[in-house]
């Protein structure tokens, strides 16, 4: 016969139970959901909640949907387009579907799982590639419920303006264009007429829309000696389709930037943060290849062999000074206006000096996937994206 004491603590261990299984409950109903979309950027350049996508980037955003395995948690969600292809994708890159390497226990549904109020009412965050308004209808057109977890137009917009080239090139790069070994030259132009006065023939210049994707909006502008120009005018020679495009472009987006060509460039690198609501943190190099500012691949390796790497071309001390003031300004400018994975693209040149502002990419890159993906599965080589194949390969 059980004495009264012990009923009591019988009866607070079930208790202590009850309680310990309803914050399990509640922690298995409160799950992310990953979406790859590839398309941010442009959509950035629309400024559209709806509008169909380029053909090589729909197909991207197919093919590679299942990427977020590489860094999503246990429990989370992934969105697919196919649960089958998005296993085999994943058993190809050496992350099986039973949590052999790095899997954790995400889970891929489709747009018609994702439609079912037991699921919608579980999400309680989406981390998506970037976060903008075709994002936003596209995940509430197959799930209302999503409402309250999506950022609202006010962010959306913040994070649009923010991601302009012109942004960077006001609020950042002034920053850096005294300091010593480093090299950042961009000029803002919102008149042709303006831009046109300022070529000189025979150099090469790089012309970029404010809002691009994979080198779209970025042309090599390469003014000529105009042989019928008299005395007194301007002798430079513009061929046609590359001064409408350059019209174009600041009649559609308001301005376009423009800075050399740097011909003397030898390494193409970035720098990665996720930015917290208060504070930020480096996660670590990103050394890539790039091709007329389309992106090829990334280095798979430790940090030290990349620091290694770059100490081939620069000053370890110079470059650990820039991520450190490159640290503070982003905090001052970035706290309380994002939250979430960015990167800034940077480079050296020939001589040794760094542009430390290329480009701020206020979204994920491939710089993360990198760095994820070879904290999985620690193997060393180039990442490339084999679109036709579906593959992640890794080139020794």
């Amino acid at each position: 016969m059980q004495t009264p004491d012990c009923k009591k603590r019988l009866f607070f261990i079930i208790l202590s139970w009850k309680a310990c299984a309803e914050v399990e409950f509640c922690y298995l109903c409160r799950v992310k959901l990953h979406v790859f979309n590839p398309e941010h950027d442009l959509s950035l350049a629309a400024n559209l909640c709806r509008f169909t996508l380029p053909k090589a980037v729909a197909q991207l955003k197919r093919t590679f949907d299942f990427l977020p395995v590489i860094w999503a948690d246990h429990d989370d969600l992934i969105l697919v387009d196919n649960i089958d292809k998005a296993e085999a994708r994943c058993s190809n890159l050496g992350i099986s579907k039973n949590n052999i390497v790095g899997r954790r226990n995400a889970t891929f549904i489709t747009p018609e799982m994702l439609a079912a109020d037991e699921w919608g009412a579980r999400i309680t965050k989406v981390d998506s590639w970037g976060a903008d308004k075709k994002l936003r209808m596209d995940l509430l057109t197959i799930q209302p419920l999503l409402a309250s977890v999506l950022p609202d137009d006010s962010y959306l917009e913040k994070i649009r303006n923010m991601s302009a080239r012109f942004w960077t090139a006001e609020n950042l790069i002034p920053k850096f264009q005294n300091t010593p070994h480093t090299t950042v030259e961009v000029r803002l132009f919102s008149d042709y007429t303006l831009l046109y006065r300022v070529l000189q023939p025979d150099c090469r210049y790089v012309v970029k829309a404010p809002w691009s994707s994979s080198g779209r909006g970025v042309r090599l502008l390469e003014p000529s000696r105009n042989p019928l120009s008299h005395d007194g005018e301007n002798n430079v020679y513009v061929e046609i389709h590359q001064e409408n495009w350059i019209k174009n472009i600041i009649r559609t987006q308001g301005s376009i930037m423009m800075e050399p060509y740097w011909a003397d460039k030898v390494v193409d690198f970035g720098i990665e943060f996720d930015m917290l609501p208060d504070d930020i943190h480096y996660l670590g190099l990103s050394i890539f290849k790039a091709q007329n500012g389309i992106y090829l691949g990334s280095l798979l390796d430790t940090e030290q062999n990349k620091r290694l790497y770059l100490a081939a071309y620069t000053d370890l001390n110079l470059l650990d000074r820039l991520i450190k003031s490159i640290m503070l300004e982003l905090k001052r400018q970035l706290a309380g206006n994002y939250i979430g994975p960015l990167g800034i693209d940077m480079m050296i040149l020939k001589d040794g000096r760094i542009n430390p502002m290329v480009e701020l990419n206020l979204r994920r890159t491939m710089g993360h996937v990198a760095l994820h993906l070879y904290s999985k599965i620690h193997r060393k080589g180039w990442m490339m994206l084999n679109v036709l194949e579906g593959r992640v390969d890794i080139i020794d």
